[in-house]
Formats: C-alpha cells, structure tokens, sequence
C-alpha cells in the first residue's frame, strides 16, 4: 500500500494506491486527527481509492464507524468525498446512512468531489 497526504484549497486530500483495509482508513482517521488539532479552517476531505483495492472485512468496517462516530465533534461542517470505482461505492453509501450527521459522499472524479465540497 503507498499513501499521500496533501492540503489544496482548504481540503485535505488522502490518496491510496494497492491492497487497503478497513483498518488502514482507519489509520487515516487517527492520522488526521493527531495532525489537525483543529479542523474547522478546512472546507473537506477527500479520501481517493481510485487506485486501490479495498479489502473489506464487516467487523473492522464495524469498528471504523465507530471510531468516526465518535470524533463527530471534531468533524463538524466538514464534507468527507471518496472517490473510488463503481463496485466499492456500497460501503460509503452505507457508511452516510449509519453516520447520518456526517456528509459523506462517495465520487468517480476529483473534479465531481471538489465541486461537491466547494458548494
């Protein structure tokens, strides 16, 4: 698995590549809240698996909302887009629904994702 990290326009921008977990998103999470102190100068987040294999296992996916769930605080008016493929858009979709006051969006393009969180 390779990652970047990365900050544009107010958004900060996570990019994967390879075989990813549940657990490595997350890592991305822990990561983004040890980095930020404070996170309401950012308009969103972009997570971007379109060059990597999620690898999906219920019970860590379990554990991600929670730990998410539990940060809302710290999330607050802050747009989270995924951009991945087609077949990996169920999880996200899932995912809004369980954390319904978390805007979480899963896109194909960047462009799609940014114009979203600039809205």
């Amino acid at each position: 698995m390779k990652t970047s990290f990365e900050v544009a326009d107010n958004v900060i921008v996570r990019r994967f590549a390879g075989d990813i977990t549940q657990e490595d998103i997350t890592g991305l999470w822990r990561e983004l809240f040890s980095r930020y102190d404070d996170l309401s100068p950012y308009r969103g987040i972009i997570i971007d698996l379109l060059h990597a294999r999620l690898l999906q296992d219920r019970k860590k996916y379990g554990e991600m909302v929670r730990f998410v769930q539990g940060k809302l605080d710290r999330l607050a008016n802050l747009k989270v887009a995924f951009l991945m493929d087609t077949p990996q858009v169920t999880q996200i979709i899932l995912m809004d629904h369980m954390i319904k006051q978390l805007q979480i969006r899963p896109f194909a393009t960047m462009k799609g994702a940014l114009d979203w969180i600039n809205i």
